[in-house]
């Protein structure tokens, strides 16, 4: 810790240059975690519609009224499918981890601009990395049931991994307590422009906030670490 951060705070302006500091550090962590967040986010948008297409379809197989006949005309043709292969599959895999590798390093000093063309370079991997892992069931002898067997833990499996690691919480919480910065420094202006004194009150509260920064990052570290176990707790019966 440098001599500044140790520095005695007397005045507005003084406590205004600590709260600005602080506020810049969870502006810089909140970009830093918000790729992550945002496909972690994503990816079941793209799954869950395949999810309820093939248990809808599998569902129908046993209507008596509609038959397998009918179930069966209502899977559409794939287009471009005959190629598409595992080898196609494969190579998807690898770029679209690549570029979310390579984005989630960079992402903090990319421009907006930047930022736009790489989300939407994800979707399209993903519509693409979708599309490619529908065309491979399509053509297996029990599509139907294998559809609703790859794309249900697809879908459950990024919920699951965000839930546990908290990327979405850790975000939010960045942007939460970035907000509470902010309004710290507008009423701080207020109260000086209003000619309230300067007092130790002021230094308090932009502690009291710091505090509960600390006290809810614990909280929800010590929650999401837990989480797949107090889950499987709950599923066990009461004795």
């Amino acid at each position: 810790m440098s001599d500044q951060d140790n520095k005695p705070i007397s005045t507005y302006d003084e406590l205004q240059t600590k709260i600005a500091a602080k506020k810049k550090e969870f502006d810089s962590k909140q970009q830093a975690s918000y790729w992550q967040r945002y496909v972690i986010r994503r990816i079941p948008l793209f799954t869950i519609p395949m999810l309820v297409f093939y248990s809808t379809i599998f569902a129908l197989g046993f209507v008596k009224d509609i038959g397998s006949k009918a179930v069966t005309s209502l899977v559409p043709s794939l287009p471009f499918s005959v190629y598409i292969s595992q080898d196609v599959l494969c190579s998807l895999f690898a770029v679209v981890l690549v570029h979310l590798v390579f984005v989630g390093l960079k992402y903090e000093g990319m421009s907006k601009t930047s930022r736009l063309l790489h989300k939407l370079a994800f979707n399209l991997l993903m519509m693409a990395t979708i599309y490619s892992i529908s065309a491979l069931i399509y053509y297996e002898i029990h599509a139907i049931a294998l559809g609703v067997v790859v794309f249900a833990p697809l879908c459950i499996l990024p919920l699951l991994v965000d839930r546990t690691l908290g990327w979405t919480r850790q975000n939010d919480r960045f942007k939460l307590f970035s907000s509470k910065m902010q309004g710290l420094i507008e009423l701080n202006l207020a109260r000086e422009s209003l000619g309230v004194e300067f007092s130790e009150r002021n230094i308090l509260e932009y502690i009291g906030i710091l505090e509960q920064f600390e006290s809810q990052k614990y909280n929800d570290t010590v929650s999401d670490s837990f989480y797949i176990l107090s889950q499987v707790e709950k599923l066990k019966p009461q004795a």
